[in-house]
């Protein structure tokens, strides 16, 4: 679980680092630099779409039923006693961080729908 929340969900912020650095850079209309930040938005929106929606929810799922399994077989207690609450908290912070992605997935959207629409 690590390795996915702290690295792979973390792909996505590549092409934002670019993306955020369109209002500070004056940008000529039809320069490579300015097809690399269109490229930078659309790559953002699908990484941030697979690896922070459909891979936190998916890993998510995995990472309660493996908790939930370890906590409620009495395993956690009998190799690492008085570390049930930790799980327990991780599953907190796992719900309280996916919300913060669906969140943050709202107002990608809302920006997607106005570039569309313009």
């Amino acid at each position: 679980y690590s390795i996915f929340y702290g690295g792979c969900s973390e792909f996505s912020s590549i092409f934002l680092v670019f993306v955020d650095e369109k209002p500070l850079i004056e940008i000529v209309p039809g320069s490579p630099f300015d097809l690399w930040i269109q490229a930078c938005q659309v790559l953002f929106f699908f990484t941030f779409s697979y690896y922070r929606i459909y891979g936190w929810i998916s890993y998510s799922f995995n990472l309660w039923s493996d908790c939930n399994e370890v906590i409620s077989s009495g395993s956690v207690e009998k190799y690492r006693p008085g570390k049930s609450l930790f799980l327990r908290v991780f599953q907190g912070m796992d719900f309280s961080l996916g919300a913060l992605q669906c969140f943050w997935y709202y107002k990608i959207l809302e920006m997607v729908a106005s570039i569309v629409a313009s």
